[in-house]
């Protein structure tokens, strides 16, 4: 399998699109996204989450979702999040998460989506997903979008 796809990831009836990053065994799976502009008020916000035909507790033992920003010779991590809805019935949905940027306001970065294998190393059925990633502002992020109507602050 390959270790970056894209497609459509459907979870309890929610379809979005999904960046499928599936982790080697001995080593974190990376993609990375260079010479990202951050805006003033930046949050970068997605999901994560498992290919729900993933979810048997005899197929493996979760991932571990990791986000880096580097600016120059920096490379921080600024999310870390272990799921395992194999055997975690609550994690069986679209973990959403938001990660505040301002620390890079007007700075050009590398971003970096990772996984890496559970805590047992058990790469096997680990069908990584990242849910519609994306970069918005603070503006952008009070903007509700609900079938067909789109409505924005006063």
């Amino acid at each position: 399998m390959a270790p970056l796809l894209a497609g459509i990831g459907t979870i309890n009836g929610e379809s979005r699109n999904v960046l499928f990053e599936h982790p080697f065994s001995d080593r974190k799976s990376l993609i990375r996204f260079s010479n990202i502009s951050i805006p003033e008020g930046a949050i970068l916000k997605f999901g994560i989450a498992l290919d729900p035909s993933t979810w048997d507790p005899k197929k493996g033992d979760g991932v571990l979702f990791e986000v880096y920003v580097k600016k120059g010779d920096i490379e921080r991590i600024v999310f870390s999040k272990y799921i395992d809805p194999k055997h975690n019935v609550s994690e069986r949905r679209w973990n959403d998460f938001e990660v505040d940027l301002s620390d890079y306001r007007g700075s050009h970065v590398t971003l970096t989506l990772a996984t890496s294998p559970g805590p047992r190393g058990d790469a096997n059925w680990d069908w990584a997903w990242w849910g519609e990633p994306m970069i918005v502002t603070n503006a952008e992020r009070n903007i509700k979008i609900k079938g067909a109507s789109r409505s924005e602050g006063p």
